[in-house]
């Protein structure tokens, strides 16, 4: 599937950015003038639900409509505030404030007059920028009609129970039933019946099927110096010009004035906003807006791939060399604003014939962050946490482990709770200690080495190799801790433990850079940095398992464990769980109804009786 290896969360994110919604547009008409009002609906089934009509304070007929009504006195001033208040803020907001306009909407369906409101709660920048209200089965809907009064109107009813009565209700009912009240479609199934009204609604020519998106134009253009320069020149006589291609790129000045002024400081340096206009010869200016630095960083990275190329933005051959990213990683802030114009830009290129790939970034990761007390740190907030005396006390090492080894790379982590005491000694600080006496212990063994530790540097080798591919650096170093105590016990029991300790120096090194050095060259003894070694391979039969442990259970619950080898069949694992003893009397005098096997690791018999 296309981005498989993405977080779920950004693509749900893009989604919702991009916001892509099928449903109807919808043709009302405003019984008092005659204009023609378009709605755009999700939920084309529940058009004989509509008691009244919202238009948002910016839509173009609000003054027209509120003078015609006799309302625009107290319209007015609702529009005037609102229009003040961010876009972000009146998202969030729950309000219900609303003033009629004083005219009536007619519904192409049923022919019904429904009073029109203006209410902030209504935006101009999803869908028309005006909505037929049903609150039945909306909540905003529901909660607006209940303040100022409205009928409620139910249209979709459960397809089982009691009709329900609209002057019971406390909160809007869901879609799913079957449509009342809905004229030809009474009966018909929601919301299963929409595609079906919409196509209604085309042949009654009342509409249309239709699909919108949240997403709207990118305005680039920026008010300062540092950005692209918009490659425009501004003639009084042939009014917006393109700079000619053989004068790009428009190259800032670096001798600008940026003493504030409520303008961009290339409107102040006549060197740059004074040109000749290309077409008339005549004088003219440059624009002197700038664009928004995200034009950069959507395609960056193709500059990057040929940086000294002089004649074009990037040489295909090194794009297709060099691209598509690998492994992307960076934080999640990034999902609906560089990393969609970034696909964006890639998808024009690709239709452009210029790079061979839709996707720049195939595989990518969200690192979390760390927080502490469970708040972002920050210096408004008091709960910045030095680094650096934690650095001096216990070595970068430490930290960097302490850090890693705390959760998932994509989990914030408190560090409050992991670190919150300078003073206390990490219990990462102590566990390198015993690296390092394992280390040393093993090069002055000259025993051999047990099966079982060469089993086991086996395993952690591939383990953390698979791990890190993975970014579970903290199951990695849970692994490393395996082998150490391993180590430890093959010495302890008069064993030698070389390979291994070469090993862990050299798995250690992602992680713990510092102390793998000084265990490679100082306690090891090699003459090369460990940073310039192989990684480890592994004898992949050292890793194969002769035995495993069979897990037996009655409902459930674990009643028997017994050793099994590894490649045993399910017939073989369900006769030894029959015969166990244990499940056996579990069972009792019930009777076996079901047997789950999952050889070599599982059998769960269900009992009942």
């Amino acid at each position: 599937a296309e981005l498989a290896d993405w977080p779920e969360r950004v693509k749900t994110m893009q989604r919702n950015w991009i916001g892509r919604s099928e449903g109807a547009e919808v043709t009302f008409e405003v019984a008092e003038t005659g204009q023609q009002v378009t709605v755009f609906t999700t939920r084309p089934d529940t058009l004989w639900g509509v008691t009244f009509f919202v238009f948002a304070v910016e839509h173009p007929l609000v003054e027209e409509l509120a003078r015609a009504g006799g309302t625009w006195e107290q319209v007015e001033p609702l529009r005037e505030r609102v229009r003040g208040t961010p876009l972000t803020v009146r998202e969030e907001a729950d309000t219900k404030e609303g003033v009629p306009l004083g005219v009536h909407v007619v519904n192409p369906v049923n022919g019904e007059r429904v009073p029109a409101y203006v209410a902030p709660y209504v935006l101009m920048e999803y869908g028309t920028g005006a909505v037929m209200a049903v609150p039945a089965h909306d909540q905003r809907d529901f909660e607006f009609a209940r303040q100022h009064d409205l009928p409620v109107r139910v249209v979709v009813q459960a397809e089982e129970g009691v009709p329900v009565d609209p002057a019971e209700l406390t909160e809007a009912l869901p879609h799913d039933g079957v449509m009342v009240g809905s004229g030809p479609f009474d009966g018909e199934h929601s919301p299963a019946s929409i595609a079906k009204v919409a196509a209604w609604l085309e042949e009654e020519g009342f509409g249309h099927p239709a699909v919108t998106y949240r997403l709207r134009d990118w305005l680039i253009s920026r008010q300062r110096y540092w950005g692209a320069p918009i490659p425009i020149i501004h003639c009084a006589k042939d009014g917006l010009v393109p700079v000619p291609p053989d004068e790009l790129p428009v190259v800032l000045p670096d001798d600008v004035d940026f003493r504030p002024g409520g303008e961009s400081p290339l409107a102040r340096h006549p060197g740059f906003l004074h040109a000749e206009c290309p077409v008339c010869g005549g004088p003219a200016t440059r624009d002197t807006d700038t664009m928004d630095t995200f034009v950069d960083s959507s395609w960056y990275y193709y500059r990057y791939c040929s940086p000294h190329e002089e004649e074009r933005a990037f040489d295909p051959e090194s794009v297709a060399r060099w691209m598509p990213a690998g492994q992307y990683t960076g934080g999640v802030e990034h999902a609906i604003l560089h990393l969609l114009y970034s696909r964006f830009f890639t998808k024009v290129l690709h239709d452009l014939g210029l790079v061979g790939f839709r996707e720049p970034f195939p595989r990518l990761m969200n690192q979390g962050q760390v927080i502490y007390d469970g708040a972002s740190m920050s210096k408004s907030k008091g709960n910045l946490v030095a680094p650096m005396p934690l650095v001096e006390r216990w070595g970068a090492d430490t930290v960097r482990l302490i850090i890693l080894f705390a959760g998932p790379f994509e989990d914030d982590i408190d560090w409050k709770l992991i670190a919150g005491d300078p003073d206390r000694r990490p219990g990462v600080h102590a566990w390198m200690g015993r690296v390092f006496n394992a280390v040393d212990d093993a090069t002055d063994s000259d025993a051999d080495e047990p099966e079982g530790l060469r089993r086991a540097t086996a395993r952690a080798v591939k383990g953390v190799t698979e791990d890190l591919e993975r970014f579970r650096f903290n199951t990695a170093i849970s692994k490393l801790q395996v082998l150490t105590n391993e180590m430890r016990a093959a010495l302890d029991a008069g064993g030698g433990a070389r390979e291994a300790a070469s090993a862990l120096a050299l798995l250690l090194t992602p992680f713990a850079p510092f102390a793998a050095e000084e265990l490679w060259r100082e306690v090891l003894g090699n003459a090369e940095s460990v940073h310039l070694q192989d990684w480890p391979r592994f004898d992949p039969s050292l890793v194969v398992e002769d035995t495993v442990t069979l897990v037996i259970q009655v409902n459930g619950k674990v009643r028997d464990r017994v050793e099994v080898s590894a490649d045993i069949d399910d017939a073989t694992a369900l006769e030894l769980a029959r015969a166990s003893e244990n499940a056996r009397r579990a069972v009792g005098a019930g009777r076996v109804v079901k047997e789950i096997v999952r050889a070599p690791k599982l059998v769960n018999l269900v009992a009942q009786g």
